[in-house]
C-alpha cells in the first residue's frame, strides 16, 4: 500500500509541476508589466494596475467557459478513443474562436468600463490604449487555451510549462523594447506593455499548434485530419457544463 501511494502521489507530481510552473510563468508576465510600468511614472503603473483589473476576470472567465474540454479529453484518452479528441478538439477550436472574438470586442469597447466604474479621466487614455492592444491578442490567448486544455486532457503537461517559460523571457525582452524604446523600436510607454502581451500571445498559439501538429504523440488523435462545421449540440452541452465554472 505504501508503494502505491508512493507511485500515485509521484504520477500526479509529474502532471502537477508542470502545470503549476507553467501558470506561475503566466503570472510573472503581469507583474513583468507593473514592475517596468513602474519605472516610467505613477500615472503608468496605475493605469496598467488598472487595465490589470478589467483583463485579468475577463481572460478567467473565458478561461472557465473553456476549463470543461480538459475533463472531456480526459475521458476519452482513457476510454482510448482517439477519433472523439479529434473531433472534440475541432470543436473546442470553434469554441476559442467565438470566445476569442467576443473577448475582442469587450476589449475594444473597454472606456465603457472607465466611465461606469468612475475612474479617474487621467487614467483614460493609457487604460483604453493598453486594453485595445491586448484585444488583438485577446483570439489568439482563446486558440491557445483550447490546445493547453487539450494536451492537460491527454496527460502531457511539460510542454505546456516550456512554452509558458519562453513565453516570459520573450514578455520581459518585449516589454523593454517597446514600453523604453530600444533598437529602432519607438517607445510606447504602458501601452507598449499591452502590445507586448499581444505578441507574447500570439507567439504561444502559433508555437503550440506547430508542436500539436508536428508532435508524434498527437498524430493517433487526427486533431487536423479534417475540417468540421460546428457541432452546436457539443457546443452548448460543454457551454452548459463551463456557464456555471466561468
Amino acid at each position: 500500500m505504501p508503494y502505491r501511494w508512493i507511485r500515485e502521489l509521484k504520477a500526479t507530481a509529474a502532471l502537477a509541476l508542470p502545470l503549476m510552473i507553467g501558470h506561475l510563468s503566466h503570472m510573472g508576465m503581469g507583474f513583468t508589466d507593473t514592475l517596468m510600468a513602474g519605472r516610467l511614472s505613477a500615472l503608468d503603473l496605475a493605469a496598467v494596475a488598472l487595465a490589470n483589473s478589467i483583463w485579468l476576470p475577463l481572460w478567467l472567465f473565458v478561461l472557465g467557459l473553456m476549463l470543461g474540454i480538459s475533463p472531456t479529453v480526459a475521458q476519452w484518452f482513457g476510454a482510448k478513443q482517439w477519433c472523439e479528441i479529434g473531433m472534440f478538439f475541432r470543436q473546442a477550436l470553434w469554441l476559442a474562436i467565438f470566445l476569442g472574438v467576443i473577448l475582442h470586442f469587450t476589449l475594444q469597447e473597454a472606456h465603457l468600463f472607465l466611465v461606469w466604474f468612475g475612474v479617474d479621466p487621467s487614467l483614460w487614455g493609457i487604460t483604453a490604449d493598453y486594453l485595445y492592444a491586448l484585444s488583438w491578442g485577446a483570439p489568439f490567448t482563446a486558440l491557445w487555451l483550447a490546445g493547453r486544455l487539450t494536451s492537460e486532457g491527454t496527460g502531457h503537461t511539460r510542454v505546456i510549462m516550456y512554452v509558458q517559460l519562453a513565453a516570459l523571457c520573450i514578455n520581459a525582452l518585449a516589454d523593454y523594447v517597446l514600453m523604453f524604446g530600444a533598437w529602432g523600436m519607438p517607445a510606447y510607454g504602458a501601452v507598449g506593455a499591452g502590445w507586448s502581451t499581444t505578441v507574447v500571445m500570439s507567439f504561444s498559439a502559433l508555437v503550440y499548434f506547430l508542436y500539436l501538429c508536428r508532435s508524434q504523440r498527437y498524430q493517433q488523435y487526427g486533431l487536423f485530419e479534417k475540417f468540421d462545421w460546428p457541432d452546436w449540440r457539443v457546443l452548448f452541452s460543454q457551454l452548459r457544463l463551463n456557464i456555471p465554472i466561468g
